[in-house]
């Protein structure tokens, strides 16, 4: 039974951090989405396992679709024990087998748990209450959304929706964090996979940039040369500077 609200709604997705295990780890931004049928494991989690449990990715069979109806191919998929536990009973436990899908994408999320697995679980989420309740042997367990301070949750926001105006322009980031005040701008209209490739990119390949001065070694001329591309059968012409005849009076003496 869900308790009674005593404050504002919560509008926050729900996440939780803590409470959920895979391998022996503990993971620490689990998402519930309620309108997603597949559980979905992103690449960066995934290159975090031990070389033997990825050895257990399988070929995937399907493509996943959008909302806005394009599809991609997941990287592989890989069946692994997902354990929940309750916040304040550590006795009401449920582990489950999850069919992942790990894909190739940018998230702040290290997981998702689609509505498939919730079935499994006779898991109910609640974002209003922003809290999970699930089905264990020895009763119901409870698990709390994270919680986020207001500076995060405006930053994020401002992240997931910006305005017309920086969708057409572009944003900073940093590939280099040995130099955070340097930053490169990429634009806005990428997808969500080619900014993530972009971002490997970027962070696998910063020797190639000039951070400072002395990395300044400059560049053969038969590797790069500047040059204008003007006639040279033609002689330059230096214009002329246009003075202003002072203005007469517009008064005639008596």
């Amino acid at each position: 039974m869900f308790p009674t609200i005593a404050q504002e709604p919560s509008d926050a997705p729900i996440t939780i951090k803590g409470r959920a295990k895979s391998c022996g780890y503990i993971i620490k931004r689990l998402h519930i989405d309620t309108g997603c049928s597949v559980d979905i494991m992103y690449e960066h989690c995934f290159r975090l396992l031990l070389d033997a449990v990825q050895a257990k990715l399988m070929a995937p069979n399907t493509a996943l679709s959008g909302f806005s109806g394009e599809s991609a191919w997941p990287i592989g998929i890989i069946e692994l024990e997902l354990e929940l536990v309750d916040d304040d009973n550590k006795e009401l436990v449920r582990s489950i087998i999850v069919e992942f899908a790990v894909i190739r994408s940018y998230s702040k999320y290290n997981r998702l748990l689609g509505r498939t697995t919730l079935q499994k679980l006779v898991a109910i989420p609640s974002t209003v209450h922003g809290l999970v309740k699930f089905l264990t042997p020895l009763g119901i367990a409870t698990i709390r959304s994270e919680k986020q301070d207001a500076s995060v949750a405006a930053v994020e926001q401002a992240e997931q929706q910006p305005s017309e105006v920086e969708q057409l322009q572009s944003y900073m980031i940093i590939a280099n964090p040995q130099h955070p005040e340097q930053k490169i701008k990429i634009g806005r209209g990428l997808s969500g996979e080619t900014k993530f490739k972009l971002l490997n990119i970027l962070a696998s390949n910063t020797d190639v940039f000039a951070w400072k001065e002395v990395d300044m070694t400059g560049v053969p001329r038969e590797i790069a040369e500047h040059k204008l591309n003007a006639n040279p059968s033609l002689t330059p012409v230096r214009q002329k500077k246009c003075g202003m005849a002072p203005e007469r009076s517009k008064w005639l003496k008596a």
